[in-house]
């Protein structure tokens, strides 16, 4: 499971999309996702303080200011 993560990171640190190659990379996003909406919604101003002076995507923006 960790190198199908591994896989993920790295595609998206090359390209800045990731496409899964097989189920547990599927998983792996699935489970990123997940953990990410979590965050989002429970812990806001730890996202709001990890993503700080990060430049905004304009494809991932949601206009919400975070």
């Amino acid at each position: 499971m960790a190198r199908c993560f591994d896989d993920l990171a790295g595609d998206l640190a090359e390209t800045g999309t990731v496409r899964p190659r097989c189920t547990g990379e599927e998983m792996a996003l699935h489970l990123g996702i997940d953990r990410a909406k979590s965050l989002t919604r429970n812990r806001p101003r730890l996202v709001a303080q990890t993503v700080a002076g990060l430049d905004e995507d304009p494809r991932t923006s949601t206009g919400t200011g975070v």
